[in-house]
């Protein structure tokens, strides 16, 4: 029985997510990729953004920790978003850590060496500054243990890893790898598991990255 359909792009960040965790569920979810300009998407999310979820029963939930944390729950005996109180709000802490401090300043740091926003050296310079003391704090966290919650994977993990992907395609290289092993270890085990791999097939570890803006 479908569970609904899932708006987006599959390898969006915050699409991806939703995607794995449907798949460890063991959720029927349609992926439809529409234009964002769409009308007819508009009216589903105003602002023209992906992810968008549309229930079998009608109702539209937006927004990427919404809708993963909603897919996450609907396994009752679910450890994905912990197994007590606390773990749960750890679990909340580490998506909203992703979302706000890492995610914006890791794509403004990317995405103009890739040629999807204008190129300026001194701007990429500065999210580049920003974002790797933030990478930085899931590299320490994650030194002496294998998980971002607790002794098993949770959407914690998923979530952030999900956002870590363009990362470690486009600039976190092989020499910053050697360099952050806890992290890049962590990654590895997350992406490598069935359900991440039903959706992604091949994640890609860029070897050197980009010092300048890609020429096409």
């Amino acid at each position: 029985m479908s569970f609904g359909k899932l708006y987006g792009v599959r390898d969006n960040p915050r699409t991806t997510v939703s995607l794995v965790v449907a798949k460890e569920n063991n959720l029927d979810v349609e992926l439809v990729a529409p234009r964002k300009d769409d009308p007819e998407y508009r009216k589903l999310n105003p602002l023209g953004k992906f992810p968008t979820f549309v229930g079998a029963d009608g109702d539209v939930l937006t927004e990427s920790i919404a809708i993963a944390i909603y897919f996450a729950s609907q396994n009752e005996k679910t450890t994905l978003l912990g197994k007590t109180k606390k773990d749960y709000a750890a679990v909340i802490r580490w998506l909203s850590f992703s979302n706000t401090e890492v995610f914006p300043f890791l794509t403004s740091w990317f995405r103009p060496l890739i040629g999807a926003a204008p190129y300026d050296q001194k701007t990429v310079e500065e999210a580049k500054a920003t974002a790797l003391p933030r990478v930085s704090v899931l590299e320490q966290h994650l030194s002496n243990r294998d998980f971002l919650v607790g002794d098993h994977l949770t959407l914690a993990d998923l979530y952030v890893a999900s956002q870590l992907a363009r990362g470690f395609q486009y600039v976190l290289d092989k020499a910053w790898r050697a360099e952050n092993p806890h992290l890049t270890r962590w990654y590895q085990a997350v992406t490598a598991r069935p359900a991440w791999r039903a959706i992604i097939e091949h994640p890609i570890l860029i070897d050197e990255a980009p010092s300048g803006p890609l020429t096409k």
